[in-house]
């Protein structure tokens, strides 16, 4: 799971920016927003 609050995680979107990898930043951006939306749906069961 790939939270944006990670630090390794604002490092690689950096990276990816910086190396103008579009593709590879998208993928990373869709799985942060995944990862939020796991999480609001598993604080929704508690």
């Amino acid at each position: 799971m790939l939270g944006p609050g990670f630090p390794y995680v604002k490092a690689a979107k950096s990276y990816l920016s910086k190396q103008e990898a579009k593709h590879e930043s998208g993928f990373l951006s869709r799985n942060m927003e995944n990862s939020v939306k796991l999480l609001q749906s598993l604080e929704k069961l508690t």
